[in-house]
């Protein structure tokens, strides 16, 4: 955001590429009650922890009995505004019910109303309310979804029982999202009539609400969101669990007005890289860069005590009798860690690093194989192993404006680091320099920027796949299959809110711009100092052929499969979201995005600007792109 408007606005001019598309844990605070009150018993020392009896009071008293007409459950208290309470159970319980009653830990009976309007369509969630002067105590609940180290109290109205029971256990999976929200699987035990009721940390906050027992009689539930179903081995460890939905779905999946007046917080949802649905040839593209590209876990961890990982591309292998040695090229910075605020001058941590293949096997990296040259970002690393695999194709040529490529590996995401195959347009190595906003290479003396050849790092390729971190070191692809770069690098601004404590997910940066590899080329100059052979008759030259129509069509289709999601979440999810949008040229939607995050007025709101302006410079809507822009640089001049 430091350049002056001149500038930035012939950037935004400079034609965006466009696809031509035909058709955790902090809550909100619950205001104090006395009579509500219980003071934990034992100190975590990152939080203060109840006891299992004082779980149970909490859970009684926020747990309701939901009596219908013609069946019922178990209901939970999620938030209160004057005299009006809000329940939050599952949809199931009140399916088809003509009049609901609620009844409270006092033992009073209150009639309420299913709220309409919610946007809960493909969840087995509802939200009833009720009115009373009565005093309930509803709790703290998590914006963020929980992991699989948490202890949680279970409760609800067993329809055998006739009472209020418990169970205690623990989260042993989060799965990604099964149809209906699904997504906590934990040992408590849940008894008919248990839907709808409390799932509580052991902090004593509200994290998700029941709805599955263990061992159902089908295995219809196991299906996820995206319409894939786990493998069989999966379902039976899935079976052994109950499940229930997190209320950071409930958060972000409500209609935003309920949020703002019952004073809940926005979810802060974990970064993510959407799946485009490739089909025909897109997915045998896939298919092929998978057979190709490594994992590379290492031995350090982030501050959730997560491992790292980066990925990478094998490229040669040497058959030595029964085994192979395999090189693999990938982003030095994946094998080289440095504590953060160290230039390249210090020396790489003592990590260990281990490769990952498609097949799921894994490998040890002998660390005197690792070998790096200074001033690039690239390295090679070798691993030995008795299965054959695919090698990569190099292709060395400059690429033209907008031409197709794709980029592959495994973006960490929170617990997980999932394989995406992702698809965007990439400048030509000149012409990407005018799209960067923030460049990474210095002006010259007279303060003119310098030419491609002056990137640091050895970064030339400017593109637009969505990309996040993990995937350093993954292939940049052309349309045939072949290696054209080595992903590494995303612009990036920092966004931190002071105020509601809202922060970028990658060290407190959002993506804001494109993406950033390095050449073949660059590799191929530096391949005697890597110590890696490289027979030139092996490295194609010749440009990837033009897209016939139906391939063409083939891509804009997996482009608007492409899910970001569009619930609540905070300004800082909304920038990453509205970036995602406009990099896949659906740049209405990405409008709308930068929006959601200006109306939360955060202290980064000129970065929403910033990007509502790309957006619409992408959109042809040239005055309004630079009346953001002008917004942007006077909320934030330098």
């Amino acid at each position: 955001m430091n350049k002056n408007i001149a500038i930035i606005t012939s950037i935004l001019l400079f034609q965006s590429p466009n696809f031509a598309i035909i058709l955790p844990a902090k809550a909100q605070t619950v205001t104090p009650n006395p009579n509500c009150e219980i003071i934990p018993e034992k100190d975590k020392g990152d939080y203060l922890e109840y006891s299992e009896k004082q779980l149970e009071t909490i859970a009684s008293r926020i747990t309701v009995k939901v009596i219908g007409d013609n069946n019922g459950g178990s209901g939970t208290l999620l938030a209160k505004k004057g005299n009006t309470y809000l329940v939050l159970t599952n949809f199931h319980v009140v399916r088809g019910v003509n009049s609901i009653n609620l009844k409270t830990v006092d033992g009073k009976t209150h009639t309420a109303q299913i709220i309409p309007n919610t946007k809960f369509e493909k969840f087995d969630l509802a939200l009833l309310q009720f009115q009373t002067n009565e005093i309930y105590c509803p709790i703290k609940v998590a914006d963020f979804l929980p992991d699989t180290t948490m202890s949680v109290t279970a409760g609800g109205f067993s329809g055998e029982k006739g009472e209020m029971v418990f169970s205690h256990g623990k989260i042993q999976q989060i799965s990604q999202p099964l149809k209906e929200g699904y997504q906590i699987g934990y040992t408590s035990n849940i008894e008919q009539g248990m839907s709808g009721g409390a799932i509580i940390h052991s902090s004593g906050m509200l994290v998700g609400i029941n709805g599955r027992g263990a061992y159902p009689i089908l295995n219809s539930g196991y299906v996820y969101q995206n319409g894939s179903r786990p493998s069989e081995s999966e379902i039976q460890e899935m079976r052994k669990l109950s499940w229930g939905i997190p209320i950071s779905t409930v958060l972000a999946e409500v209609n935003a007005d309920i949020l703002t007046a019952y004073g809940l917080p926005f979810p802060k949802t974990i970064a993510s890289v959407p799946e485009p649905q490739l089909t025909r040839w897109l997915g045998d593209l896939e298919k092929k860069a998978k057979q190709f590209t490594v994992r590379i876990d290492s031995s350090s961890k982030d501050i959730n005590g997560i491992n790292n990982n980066g990925s990478g591309v094998i490229i040669a292998k040497n058959k030595n009798g029964n085994t192979y040695t395999y090189t693999v090229l990938t982003a030095a910075h994946v094998v080289c860690e440095r504590n953060k605020g160290d230039n390249a001058t210090k020396p790489c941590r003592n990590e260990n690093y281990e490769i990952v293949t498609h097949d799921g096997n894994k490998y040890s990296v002998d660390e005197s194989t690792i070998k790096r040259e200074e001033g690039v970002d690239l390295a090679v690393v070798k691993f030995v192993s008795k299965q054959n695999y695919e090698l990569a194709t190099l292709a060395n040529y400059n690429p033209s404006d907008y031409q197709y490529i794709f980029t592959a590996g495994y973006p960490k995401l929170g617990n997980n680091s999932p394989w995406r195959f992702t698809i965007g347009t990439i400048f030509d190595r000149e012409g990407g320099l005018l799209g960067v906003k923030e460049p990474d290479f210095p002006s010259d003396s007279s303060g003119r920027l310098q030419t491609a050849s002056s990137l640091t790092g050895g970064y030339e390729l400017v593109y637009t796949s969505i990309t996040y971190g993990g995937m350093s070191g993954g292939s940049v692809l052309d349309s045939t299959g072949r290696v054209i770069g080595i992903h590494g690098r995303a612009e990036g601004e920092e966004a931190i809110d002071e105020k509601t404590g809202d922060k970028g997910s990658s060290d407190g940066k959002v993506q804001l711009g494109y993406s950033l590899g390095i050449p073949t080329s660059t590799f191929l100059g530096l391949a005697t100092r890597l110590e890696v052979q490289v027979q030139k008759r092996e490295i194609e030259t010749e440009a990837a052929p033009q897209l016939n129509t139906q391939k063409i069509k083939s891509i804009q289709e997996a482009i608007l499969s492409t899910d970001v999601s569009k619930g609540n979440t905070t300004a800082s999810q909304w920038l990453d979201r509205g970036n995602q949008l406009w990099r896949l040229s659906r740049n209405q939607e990405a409008i709308k995005a930068f929006d959601a995050a200006i109306k939360q007025n955060p202290d980064f709101i000129h970065l929403a600007y910033y990007g509502k302006s790309l957006a619409l410079g992408s959109d042809k809507k040239y005055q309004e792109s630079i009346a953001a822009l002008e917004s942007a640089t006077k909320l934030k001049p330098n």
